[in-house]
């Protein structure tokens, strides 16, 4: 998925998964794995597909906000960006009122992605507004 990504950082994934996931990616076999940690080699293959499905979250969630990062640009009235700030002020109270019910969080378990975005927003349009009276 574009970037070149260094596995040794995912600290996301238990001990055990990093490494059966490494030494596999590295062309280690599950038996052989098995065999070194004393397991069975169907333990070794689960752990290894667990971290690989963790693997792929971590990435998608990573493109999903890198792409949301790029800059656009867009022609909008002083109309316009005012309201906008109103519906962006009532989606981030919407935000503000889910916090505490199973939502889905960035992975250093802060508020969900969008509710930072949202914020971000408001406060850029509370500036291009002060900045344009």
């Amino acid at each position: 998925m574009g970037k070149e990504i260094n596995y040794n950082d995912y600290n996301f994934l238990t001990d055990v998964q990093k490494e059966i996931y490494l030494k596999v990616k590295d062309g280690a076999k599950f038996a052989h794995i098995a065999r070194e940690k004393g397991v069975n080699p169907e333990a070794v293959r689960t752990a290894f597909r667990r971290a690989e499905r963790r693997v792929k979250e971590y990435e998608r969630f990573h493109a999903i906000k890198e792409r949301n990062l790029e800059v656009i640009d867009m022609q909008i009235t002083r109309g316009e960006l005012k309201a906008m700030k109103e519906a962006v002020y009532s989606l981030r109270l919407n935000y503000q009122n889910k916090v505490g019910r199973p939502l889905v969080s960035d992975w250093a378990e802060t508020y969900p992605y969008m509710y930072d975005v949202v914020c971000g927003l408001y406060d850029k349009i509370e500036q291009t507004l002060e900045e344009n009276k």
